[in-house]
């Protein structure tokens, strides 16, 4: 078990292992490469997309719009992207937006 800045984490080595512990607990976001051993991460995103339909998918990848493997993860999901190399705030960036947006719809939603 991982931590990212307080927020509890799971890393998983490959796409097949990514898959394993999605079975085995409930996500709400994966950041994902999009090149790895065995199962690239186009065809990790399908997969856990079927698992879970609401899956907040970040990829994080050297790849650019010109590889075809980048813009066909495009094609199965809105994802937000990182570039390789990284910094630890892009990280902190996204799962802001994301903890910040999911924080307005509950206040929208009691407000109702």
């Amino acid at each position: 078990m991982v931590e990212l800045h307080g927020i509890p984490a799971v890393l998983a080595r490959s796409g097949v292992e990514a898959i394993e512990k999605a079975r085995q607990e409930s996500f709400r976001m994966v950041f994902l490469d999009l090149s790895m051993p065995g199962m690239n991460g186009v065809e990790t995103l399908k997969a856990l997309k079927k698992m879970n339909r609401e899956l907040v998918f970040v990829i994080v990848t050297a790849l650019t719009g010109e590889d075809e493997l980048f813009r066909n993860v495009l094609e199965h999901a809105p994802v937000s992207v990182i570039p390789k190399p990284f910094t630890v705030q892009q990280i902190r960036d996204v799962l802001a937006m994301y903890f910040e947006g999911i924080t307005r719809l509950a206040s929208s939603s009691t407000k109702a």
